[in-house]
């Protein structure tokens, strides 16, 4: 028989640059934490073992099944958790040949095994992401204990007709890892908002926030036009995760804003984290969900495709 409530765990930390150990450490403890709590489900940010620097991605990206990859099977595994976030992955396009780099949702089950890898289809070519990240080409789902789960990452929250196809065909929930800058946090909630009431399913978005050892979050790799990583730009971090971020005269600027959520089908906050690395923990509930459909049918008055 199908579960109709899931506990959810939104796992907010501050990736170190690089740090993959110690990363996967802080991880290992945040889960801990989760199963204490609980949950079933964890969703921990974009690329959460080694930040989110595209410059460093082609020393850092594993192929699926290899490094982080394989550590996040471990830790699914160990805590018998259903575990989902993303990474940087390296493979060869669809046709087998070249030598790519993807930032790839993974979502693995309870036992370890790899249920699904959807890689990131919108990179974020304002800030020059396109220059590292190749972008994928096909939206992904994945069976939950409730039911259908959409991946997608950061950025991808931006368009809209990615969610209308997740729930066009079921979704129930959808995860979303980022790495979104604090200075457009009231863009992360409204966007989370609205994808959760357009598509009546609720909305896991789990944010990073600045890094506690203070390394490696403010300007380094990720470039800005004038100039690649360590190239001869103005050094500033961009991204949808930090655009123009720099060292700021008179103390240090925030870059993450945090603010990781659980939105219910109806718009309504369930879960709504802070700016500092916390784990926070709701439910989903299928049979809400689709109360709420019977009595709001706006997905069979679609009329446009």
């Amino acid at each position: 028989m199908r579960k109709t409530v899931l506990k959810v765990a939104l796992v907010q930390i501050g990736p170190v640059r690089g740090d993959v150990e110690g990363n996967l450490e802080r991880v290992r403890q945040s889960l801990a934490e989760a199963r204490r709590m609980g949950c079933e489900v964890a969703l921990l940010p974009e690329v959460w073992s080694t930040g989110f620097y595209p410059g460093l991605s082609a020393r850092l990206a594993c192929r699926l099944g290899e490094g982080h990859f394989a550590a996040a099977s471990r830790l699914s595994r160990e805590h018998g958790l259903y575990l989902a976030g993303s990474l940087f992955e390296r493979s060869a396009g669809e046709d087998g040949s070249g030598d790519y780099i993807y930032n790839t949702a993974h979502l693995y089950g309870p036992a370890g095994s790899l249920l699904a890898a959807y890689r990131k289809i919108h990179v974020f070519r304002h800030a020059g992401e396109d220059r590292y990240i190749r972008s994928g080409d096909r939206p992904v789902l994945a069976e939950l204990p409730t039911g259908t789960a959409g991946l997608a990452v950061c950025y991808d929250l931006r368009f809209p007709e990615l969610f209308r196809g997740y729930a066009a065909a079921g979704a129930s929930v959808i995860l979303l890892p980022a790495a979104w800058p604090a200075e457009r946090s009231s863009h992360w909630r409204l966007l989370l908002q609205a994808r959760a009431v357009e598509n009546q399913c609720y909305m896991a978005g789990v944010n990073c926030v600045d890094a506690a050892s203070g390394t490696g979050q403010s300007g380094e790799s990720f470039p800005d036009r004038s100039g690649g990583a360590g190239g001869s730009g103005t050094g500033h971090n961009r991204g949808e995760m930090g655009e123009a971020i720099s060292r700021e005269k008179g103390g240090d600027r925030r870059i993450y804003g945090g603010g990781s959520m659980l939105v219910d089908p109806w718009g309504r906050v369930l879960v709504e984290l802070g700016d500092g690395e916390e784990v926070g923990c709701g439910e989903i509930d299928l049979d809400h969900l689709e109360e709420i459909r019977r009595a709001f049918p706006v997905l069979g008055d679609r009329r446009l495709p």
